[in-house]
């Protein structure tokens, strides 16, 4: 009975120890897999037949309520936390607060010099855990913060020394990356390229400086950084086609596109050319793929990277990426910014929705959801109507 015993406690701690080296052989596979750096070749000339409509599940529309206090003029953020929608329109200066169903809730609109109030919008945060959002304004150099129920919080002047910064992201601790991607060292000194700065807005480290500048083809409408599931920012590098996963208080480079023939390497130390290159203009990063859009001088074109087949597929030009039933043609091709991980957003205009309701190409479920949400409208309601959100639900990859 003992050596009975004896032996099936043996077994069982085979079977542990085997568990537990697997587990440890998926970590470190894991961990190899985020540190790998991936290359991807660009030729625009290798367009495929695929679509945005290969990559997604299902459509939903959500129409946003048109007031005299809601009106938008555009959308290059959007957050979804506490069954409400927080739409960031930085020409009009203000974040707008609906519910889940779209219902205008109120809106964050203080422009000023005054405490609590800022000059615009340059960059604009969610924090869910202290539930704030926070208004970074280079003209004013401050962060400040605001309660979801719009109350002012409070702010930080002087942000990172007064720095410069083109986007900015926070971390669950608090802290802040700050991202620049066109002054030197030798002008603004750590204040150049990516770094660290503490909840109180203070130098903490720099990651890396810029060593040349390059011209670059930035999208203002969207931020190179973007928070990812585990914890992960992604940085899209203007100076380059590269892709960066800051995980852990450490940065890695996660993928890095070579584009053939390029001619950027012949633009070194200029900051304008009104020469033709590739460059990757936005990247959503949405659940097992990344969606790029880029400029070839004046046309813009798509690549969507497989994470799991380590796959890239390219379509040129954007429109031809777009052109399917299954969706609403978004604004410009482009997708706002979100923090929905597997969800791309993008916007339609109430100008463009009477053309999609004529266009014969158009599924009729599509047609049936925007119905609903114009139905009993006017066309010249329908025209001024706010914005309807396009979520667009990324199905999985099968390896």
């Amino acid at each position: 009975m003992k050596k009975k015993n004896l032996g099936a406690a043996i077994v069982a701690a085979i079977a542990i120890f085997i568990t537990i080296s697997s587990l440890l052989l998926v970590g470190c596979e894991t961990e190899k897999n985020e540190t790998r750096e991936r290359r991807v070749t660009i030729n625009i000339n290798d367009s495929q037949d695929v679509g945005i409509a290969d990559f997604i599940d299902s459509v939903r529309f959500i129409g946003l309520q048109t007031l005299d206090e809601s009106l938008i003029n555009f959308i290059n953020n959007v957050y979804f936390i506490n069954d409400k929608i927080i739409a960031v329109d930085p020409f009009q200066r203000q974040i707008l607060f609906f519910d889940k169903e779209g219902n205008f809730l109120h809106r964050i609109k203080k422009t000023g010099q005054g405490p609590g109030e800022y000059m615009g919008i340059t960059a604009s945060l969610l924090d869910p855990v202290r539930e704030t959002v926070m208004i970074y304004s280079i003209a004013s150099r401050k962060m400040v913060f605001y309660g979801l129920d719009g109350t002012f919080v409070k702010e930080i002047i002087g942000f990172s020394d007064n720095a410069l910064i083109r986007s900015i992201m926070n971390l669950p601790n608090g802290h802040f990356l700050c991202y620049t991607h066109d002054l030197l060292p030798k002008d603004v000194g750590e204040y150049s390229g990516l770094w660290e700065v503490d909840s109180d807005g203070k130098f903490v480290r720099s990651f890396f400086t810029l060593q040349e500048l390059y011209p670059v083809q930035y999208n203002m409408d969207n931020s190179p950084l973007t928070l990812l599931p585990d914890g992960i920012i992604s940085l899209q590098d203007a100076q380059f086609n590269d892709i960066y996963h800051y995980r852990g208080d450490s940065l890695t480079k996660y993928l890095s596109y070579e584009i053939q023939n390029d001619k950027l390497p012949d633009f070194k130390g200029l900051t304008y050319t009104e020469e033709r290159y590739t460059k990757g203009m936005t990247s959503q990063d949405k659940g097992d793929y990344i969606f790029t859009k880029w400029m070839d001088g004046k046309e813009h074109f798509y690549t969507v990277y497989s994470k799991k087949n380590d796959h890239t597929a390219l379509v040129y030009p954007a429109k031809k990426f777009w052109a399917s039933d299954r969706v609403a043609e978004p604004n410009a091709f482009n997708c706002i910014d979100s923090n929905l991980s597997g969800v791309l957003v993008t916007s339609i205009t109430g100008t463009a929705i009477p053309d999609i309701m004529a266009n014969e190409n158009i599924s009729p479920e599509i047609k049936e959801k925007l119905q609903k949400i114009v139905h009993g409208m006017s066309e010249k309601d329908i025209e001024d109507m706010n914005p309807v959100l396009q979520l667009l639900y990324v199905k999985p990859q099968r390896k």
